[in-house]
């Protein structure tokens, strides 16, 4: 599975992992997924999830999974 990154919302130094739910139709029933994507802060997390899936509700960090910054 591929982590989304959306440069222009936040840089990627940390791996997040956020739940959302997406909007049904008549013929489908929501769904809840789980996406990782790579951004500086939760917030920015959300953002770039809300940014990939525009019809989707629920946004919520499930955790921080690592830093892509060098230790030191």
């Amino acid at each position: 599975m591929r982590a989304l990154c959306n440069s222009t919302i936040e840089s990627g130094t940390n791996l997040f992992e956020i739940s959302l739910v997406q909007f049904g139709t008549a013929n489908r029933p929501a769904t809840r997924r789980i996406v990782k994507v790579l951004a500086s802060t939760s917030t920015g997390a959300k953002r770039i999830a809300r940014s990939f899936f525009p019809r989707s509700s629920s946004y919520e960090v499930l955790s921080k999974m690592a830093s892509l910054l060098p230790a030191g």
